[in-house]
């Protein structure tokens, strides 16, 4: 019984930690001749398109939102998540991947996949991000 309720508490200890923690989340899609990134902290989002970039204030409900669903992801597994298809090794689509820095910076970015078309654990993470930043998927 002790060993749950210790499991518990450092479960619950390492998802505060990792919500106080977290300073940016990157989403970052390129191939030739193209690129896309959304670079987002804390307080503003940072856009770039090609040599285009602009800034966007990002607000606390939004953060808020984005720490839960980073919570939502096994960020140590973030690394191996599969992707639904491949279109990007023949360049069809551009290769894509998201990039998170805790506090710490600990650095985890996740395998490729091709841009609009992620992994589904990392879906509705990057459907937020892009409505933050007001780009198209």
């Amino acid at each position: 019984m002790n060993i749950i309720i210790l499991i518990a508490i450092l479960f619950s200890n390492y998802t505060c930690s990792q919500e106080r923690d977290l300073l940016k989340i990157e989403y970052q899609a390129k191939t030739r001749g193209a690129s896309k990134s959304i670079v987002m902290t804390k307080e503003k989002c940072k856009v770039g398109l090609l040599t285009d970039t602009s800034e966007i204030e990002v607000t606390s409900k939004d953060w808020d939102h984005i720490i839960e669903l980073v919570n939502e992801i096994k960020l140590d597994k973030i690394h191996s998540l599969e992707a639904p298809s491949d279109d990007r090794s023949t360049d069809r689509k551009m290769i894509a991947v998201v990039i998170i820095t805790l506090g710490n910076k600990v650095v985890y970015t996740s395998s490729s996949f091709d841009d609009g078309n992620p992994p589904h654990q990392l879906k509705n993470l990057i459907e937020k991000l892009f409505a933050i930043s007001k780009i198209d998927k």
